[in-house]
């Protein structure tokens, strides 16, 4: 039978926020990922910011992959409890459903009526001025 996970309250939690101890829990487990920050894919910020804190919405939120997540393992030492020692179960983000573009039913944009051809907006003017050279032409005779 394996020996109880160790727990870690929140106060013990927020200790661990330098960038040679991070600490982080993420639903209600806690990891060391100290050794973790220089390879972080999305850069060692993100984890710097989140030092010490409960980050499970954060890190539901970014969708992270099954690997991240068996990654993730890798570096848990414990459960965080309550400072009665009620275990702490974070809630998880809400998992926003993939949708493409071919799924959307969105009404279609109405276009716009085309304007009229260029030519048919010159015609007008040039037949005006077609029609004053052969009368002047006519009359000047």
């Amino acid at each position: 039978m394996a020996a109880p996970a160790k727990t870690y309250t929140l106060e013990e939690l927020k200790k661990h926020n330098t960038t040679e101890d991070i600490w982080i829990a993420i639903q209600g487990r806690v990891y060391n990922i100290t050794p973790f920050l220089e390879e972080h894919p999305g850069g060692d910020g993100v984890l710097v910011d989140n030092a010490g804190l409960d980050c499970t919405g954060e890190f539901e939120a970014v969708g992270h992959s099954d690997e991240a997540r068996a990654t993730l393992e890798q570096f848990y030492i414990g459960d965080l409890v309550t400072a009665d020692g009620a275990p702490v179960k974070s809630e998880k983000a809400p998992v926003q459903p993939k949708v493409s573009l071919a799924d959307t039913k969105a009404p279609k944009p109405k276009v716009a009526a085309p304007a009229p051809a260029v030519w048919k907006q010159a015609a007008v003017p040039l037949l005006i001025i077609a029609v004053g050279f052969v009368l002047r032409y006519y009359f000047s005779s």
